[in-house]
């Protein structure tokens, strides 16, 4: 014999329980009763199975002490594991039966009941129960011809409105579950991040419990509907990303030992309209006046009053009800169809009645849910959940007070008009990129290319005594990160201005970048180079049949010279970093670390002139505000690591570095990446030639990657003990492959 085991009550308290559905039974005038909803079964008996898809039943009748198990045979053992029946109260139907056309398992429980000697007898039936089908309401008339079967009127489910103390501490433990997972969802719901990811990290949440209590699966999933989707209630989730000013209505359950303690909020991703923060008050001040409500002898239509009146006062009507008693739940629900909080249920409250109240505003134009589970007490009510009760607001701030997430800002389609000339009227600081910007960015890249890896480099980590991730745009088809921000600035572009060509300033990746996307785009490119630019780079633009201009003596230079040709030929600059779209194309690399890794606990960027620690830094520190951000520039090339101590932008002189392509400064009127990365509070090392050489060396001994000397001064900076990133997750962003062959023959 199998031995019961794992109980939730003592074996007394399950037979009170089925006394008490006896005595109910009787003054119903019932002889049997078949019980299918898992819930009732659950609370009669313990059984606790996922076998409710098919035909399962408890059937108590007068004469007998104990209720009848009745499943598949295969579940048989897992009633023997969780009831506490007798063997003989456990039986089973022929697997023949499961799905089949020509017979039905409700004929084996119709056998059961005629054994038992209630075949002419009334039989109360669970009419409504969600696993009581049609087909088996008729095999059962056909098998009991003389009985009566009538509907028992969630007989069971009113037995069960009052619990015990020992069932309330059960749904205190789920308030705790419950209150945990909400604060997982506050966390995992961010600006860039997935619906179903959230989703995942709410339910892994549920699962795990809280300290030594074990969750459980709930009767409903995580419902977290976003957007104008809050506008309809009981949606569950998409692979959208969350945007700046989401609205994001959250329900979920805590479950232990199948009691439910659900929970509701809705959370606001940066600052809340007016409306929905007036609505937010409306509700709260509501659902605070029913929960006073709630006391011995009140009727359920008094709690309802109270929040309906309450919210008539701030100009809302709500016409559904208010909450619903709740206790056990299996799936598809958690609430006991009984008890309804709302006009017209004069139903008196007791202690050890449990509610979910739930205050539901689902209006035209947006929704807003807060809801607690509260138990009713000799003195009046208990709150078993346990978070702030308010809208939950999730602004993301850097620099002290700053914001940088901000609707209001300027979109970057309304930048265009500043991009002739770095001179124009353009105030340095004023219009720069915001987050949304990077979310639109993404959206025009994905139709053109695939997103870079993300690599896990076990070698590397051991070397360098922390868990290293590889981003690796150097395995890009240009050879680098360029060409996310180049692309972007061409698909921001009028498709009219765009088709009269483009020019750019470069001395190697971003003008490759640009000739290659014009290329493809059928746009007329052509590029700025310094006059001492090497002949390997010239011949891969001469491929890419980009004209180039080789006037100037170094990169200032080039870049006046860029913006002299845009005005003669009316020509569109595609600036290398200094730029709100190209800062934006760039920053989609921080929103897949993210959302590849989100638990990223470092980000350490090459820094030039700042498009990439600026577009990286900007998604970064919105979607998660406590990641530690890092740029690396080149000894030899450290103009922003020297404006960032300084305080103001300010040109440094260089020299040769194996990292070449960190070259050329902040420009001569930067206007974007110096405020950028001042607010988004990076920190800024510069590293050696001599560290970017051994930096090379370990990426190509450990993982056999060929980069150039921007791309390792990561890996230099930590392996030269420049940065301490011990036992910590870190990504290092691999920015680029385009180094020359002549240097690799020298090692």
């Amino acid at each position: 014999m199998v031995q019961t085991r794992g109980l939730p009550f003592q074996r007394k308290v399950y037979e009170q329980r089925c006394a008490n559905v006896r005595a109910s039974m009787a003054r119903s005038e019932l002889d049997a009763l078949v019980v299918v909803d898992p819930a009732n079964m659950f609370y009669l008996s313990g059984y606790d199975g996922w076998s409710f898809y098919l035909p399962q039943a408890l059937v108590l009748v007068s004469s007998d002490d104990q209720p009848f198990w009745v499943g598949r045979p295969q579940d048989k053992n897992g009633a023997s594991y969780t009831t506490w029946l007798d063997e003989d109260h456990i039986r089973e139907y022929s697997e023949t039966l499961v799905h089949a056309r020509d017979g039905h398992p409700a004929s084996v429980i119709g056998g059961l009941i005629a054994e038992l000697g209630s075949e002419t007898g009334r039989i109360g039936l669970e009419m409504d129960a969600h696993y009581f089908t049609a087909r088996g309401f008729s095999v059962l008339h056909s098998t009991l011809p003389k009985a009566t079967l009538v509907d028992s009127c969630e007989l069971v489910n009113w037995c069960r409105v009052l619990k015990s103390a020992d069932e309330i501490e059960y749904m205190r433990r789920a308030a705790k579950v419950a209150s945990a997972a909400m604060e997982v969802a506050v966390q995992a719901i961010a600006i860039g991040q997935r619906e179903c990811d959230a989703a995942g990290a709410i339910a892994n949440a549920q699962y795990r419990g809280v300290g030594e209590i074990m969750g459980e699966y709930p009767a409903i999933v995580p419902l977290i509907p976003s957007g104008e989707r809050t506008r309809a209630a009981h949606l569950t989730w998409s692979s959208r990303r969350y945007e700046v000013g989401d609205a994001i209505n959250v329900e979920l359950s805590g479950c232990v030992r199948r009691y439910h303690a659900p929970l509701a909020r809705t959370l606001c991703l940066g600052q809340a309209p007016i409306e929905l923060r007036n609505l937010g008050e409306a509700v709260r001040e509501s659902l605070n006046a029913a929960i006073a409500a709630i006391c011995p002898g009140a009727t359920a239509e008094d709690v309802e009053a109270a929040w309906r009146k309450t919210l008539a006062r701030f100009g809302y009507v709500k016409t559904g009800r208010l909450g619903y008693s709740v206790g056990i739940g299996y799936p598809p629900d958690w609430g006991e169809h009984t008890i309804s909080l709302r006009a017209g249920d004069t139903t008196i409250l007791k202690p050890g009645m449990a509610f979910h109240v739930i205050g539901g505003m689902w209006l035209e134009d947006q929704g807003l849910e807060m809801s607690e589970t509260v138990v009713v007490t000799e003195a009046g009510s208990e709150v078993l959940t346990d978070f702030e009760r308010d809208l939950i607001i999730k602004e993301h701030i850097v620099s002290g007070r700053r914001k940088l997430v901000d609707l209001e800002a300027t979109g970057s389609e309304e930048r265009q008009q500043h991009q002739l000339h770095p001179d124009s009227e353009n105030q340095k600081g004023e219009g720069l990129p915001v987050f949304q910007d990077i979310l639109r960015a993404r959206e025009r890249l994905e139709r053109h290319a695939i997103v870079s890896p993300l690599f896990g480099s076990s070698e590397l980590s051991s070397v360098l005594g922390a868990e290293i991730l590889l981003k690796m745009e150097s395995l890009s088809d240009v050879g680098s990160f360029k060409w996310r921000g180049a692309l972007n600035k061409m698909l921001s572009t009028d498709r009219e201005q765009l088709q009269r060509g483009v020019v750019t300033y470069s001395t190697g990746n971003h003008g490759i970048a640009v000739a290659t996307w014009a290329r493809r785009l059928g746009i007329p490119a052509q590029v700025c180079v310094p006059g001492n630019t090497d002949e390997r780079k010239l011949q891969r633009l001469r491929n890419l049949e980009a004209v180039i201009d080789t006037e100037a003596a170094d990169q200032d230079q080039a870049a006046t010279r860029c913006y002299e040709l845009a005005h003669q030929r009316g020509l569109m600059v595609i600036p290398p970093f200094d730029d709100p779209d190209v800062i934006a194309g760039q920053g989609t690399i921080g929103l897949e670390l993210l959302s590849e890794a989100p638990d990223l606990e470092v980000i350490v960027v090459p820094v030039s002139g700042g498009g990439l620690i600026s577009g990286v830094g900007l998604a970064s520190r919105t979607i998660s505000p406590g990641v530690r951000i890092v740029g690396v520039c080149a000894e030899n090339a450290a103009a922003m690591y020297e404006s960032i101590r300084t305080g103001r932008p300010v040109a440094v002189t260089e020299s040769a570095t194996l990292a070449d392509s960190l070259c050329g400064g902040l420009g001569p009127s930067n206007r974007y990446t110096f405020d950028l990365v001042r607010r988004l509070d990076v920190e800024m090392l510069k590293v050696s030639d001599s560290d970017i050489e051994a930096g090379m060396g370990l990426l190509l001994e450990t993982n056999g990657f060929v980069v150039e000397g921007a791309a390792a001064v990561g890996v230099a900076a930590i392996a030269a003990g420049h940065l301490d990133v011990s036992g910590k997750k870190v990504a290092l962003v691999i920015s680029g492959r385009n180094v020359d062959v002549a240097l690799l023959k020298r090692r």
